[in-house]
């Protein structure tokens, strides 16, 4: 169907239009709307009243359809104009099959509010964990273990440094290295020297 007659189109849609409407929705599409156009399967009205517009359309869009389905004998692309006061046709074509409702606009926000919210739990979680981790590498645990051995030297004391993992403690270790020291002074014998000079070369490895 290729710009056939408006008038007789316009005259046999409102023919099978008043088996499908009540008096007063045939009254009101007679008066609010005009056929403008039609082009294969595609249904084009023009419209001067919003409100009657919006009334008509969402109570009997599926009429519409049906009569412009039994008209071109295809799937109809019903779409409307507005006429202003002036008379001037506005260029925007509203289809009404892709007229998005209240529903689907709240759906949509529903679900773009949930993806949100999941993306914020996420970031907060991993957020977290690498807080919980960077204070938890920012101290050093101490474990001490008193042996007592047959045959070896007595009052002596091992500080074992182990699982570091790359993290520095204080400025170039001085955490660190303060704690070896002060472990080092609560030793009664002369061994401690030793300590230290174990302390000074970690340090030296640190600069390193």
């Amino acid at each position: 169907m290729q710009n056939l007659n408006i008038d007789g189109i316009q005259s046999e849609f409102l023919e099978h239009l008043s088996s499908c409407l009540s008096a007063d929705d045939l009254a009101v599409f007679e008066k609010s709307f005009t056929l403008l156009n039609v082009h294969d399967n595609i249904f084009i009205f023009e419209y001067s009243d919003k409100a009657a517009y919006k009334d008509f359309v969402s109570r009997n869009i599926n009429a519409l359809r049906i009569v412009a389905g039994g008209i071109c004998a295809k799937m109809p692309d019903i779409r409307f104009k507005y006429k202003n006061r002036t008379g001037q046709v506005t260029k925007e074509t509203q289809d009404a099959d892709e007229k998005p409702s209240v529903a689907h606009k709240d759906y949509k926000r529903g679900i773009r509010n949930i993806i949100a919210s999941a993306v914020c739990m996420v970031l907060a979680f991993v957020l977290a964990i690498v807080s919980v981790n960077f204070v938890a590498n920012r101290k050093f645990k101490e474990n001490f273990y008193s042996l007592s051995l047959n045959n070896t030297y007595d009052n002596f004391r091992i500080i074992q440094i182990s699982d570091l993992h790359n993290s520095s403690y204080g400025k170039e270790n001085d955490e660190l290295l303060s704690r070896i020291k002060k472990l080092c002074m609560r030793q009664e014998v002369s061994y401690w020297e030793n300590i230290f000079q174990t302390a000074e070369i970690l340090q030296v490895l640190q600069e390193g």
